[in-house]
């Protein structure tokens, strides 16, 4: 009794978990086709700059963007296709980050040479 219980417990959470993770990727999809403008299932370099300024009002790097398409587009030159989203949301998200530590550096750069 106690083993069909645990079982059907262990179902019911797997089938939480499929249904959670199924919300996270149609979530992902749906940023994804938000900024595809040209509805070809990559996003080129303007549609990475689109992206990170929509969603973060963040002025992405161009050389940021270039690199992400080496790296990650495809040969077809379309640009980087829905399967490597995480990888530009990774990416913007350091690009972001080093532009706030370059600021806090000049900030406190600033701030030394007026104590001096």
């Amino acid at each position: 009794v106690i083993s069909r219980a645990r079982a059907a417990d262990d179902a019911v959470d797997r089938a939480r978990r499929r249904h959670q993770a199924e919300r996270i990727i149609q979530g992902r999809d749906a940023v994804f086709k938000r900024y595809d403008r040209d509805q070809d299932g990559a996003w080129s370099c303007k549609e990475i700059q689109a992206y990170a300024k929509g969603e973060f009002s963040f002025d992405v790097p161009v050389a940021t963007v270039d690199r992400l398409l080496e790296l990650h587009g495809d040969a077809g030159g379309k640009g980087i296709a829905r399967e490597h989203y995480p990888k530009v949301k990774l990416a913007v998200g350091i690009a972001r980050e080093e532009a706030a530590s370059k600021m806090r550096k000049e900030e406190r750069e600033r701030q030394e040479r007026e104590l001096q």
